[in-house]
């Protein structure tokens, strides 16, 4: 089971920061991992080829 890591302004306050606004709204449960990942096969997928390229040697393999 993957855990759950804290953003925006959850995180700031974990590590001891005051007065931290995020500026922009929280979008918890409004996606399914599914969705999110096909938003990021879009992104990857209007790359040029020399930039996936890069990327992929740079980053191991998902799945």
């Amino acid at each position: 089971m993957q855990r759950k890591l804290p953003g925006g302004a959850e995180l700031v306050k974990r590590l001891g920061a005051k007065g931290f606004d995020p500026g922009m709204p929280a979008f918890d449960d409004m996606l399914s991992d599914a969705e999110i990942w096909n938003i990021v096969t879009y992104i990857h997928d209007q790359w040029p080829e020399e930039i996936r390229a890069l990327q992929a040697s740079r980053n191991p393999p998902h799945e």
